[in-house]
């Protein structure tokens, strides 16, 4: 099934510093406003989905206390694809690492 054939529009209000911001991240990423929008909401939606956040980190508390395994599910092929449609912002390690330390 094409993605596109179920779309659903939406319409978001935004304030100008907001929206100065989404619009700056969408530039330097190559993307569409829309999919950092649409990202965004995946996160949130799949947390709140998941295990919710405290009820996970006393699971991994009582792992780490008692040298268990932690037990966390990882959807390999969503970062993957996730992965694949994004364009990192630096060429190399390096370079990202250098942008790092002097923000620091």
């Amino acid at each position: 099934m094409l993605e596109g054939l179920m779309s659903k529009i939406v319409s978001v209000k935004l304030d100008e510093s907001l929206f100065q911001r989404l619009d700056r991240l969408a530039k330097v990423r190559g993307v569409s406003k829309s999919s950092i929008i649409k990202k965004g909401i995946e996160m949130v939606t799949s947390k709140a989905s998941d295990q919710g956040d405290e009820e996970f980190v006393k699971t991994i508390n009582r792992a780490l206390r008692y040298n268990r395994p932690i037990s966390v599910k990882v959807d390999w092929d969503k970062i993957t694809k996730e992965l694949s449609e994004t364009s990192p912002r630096w060429k190399t390690v390096e370079e990202a690492m250098d942008y790092t330390r002097r923000r620091i």
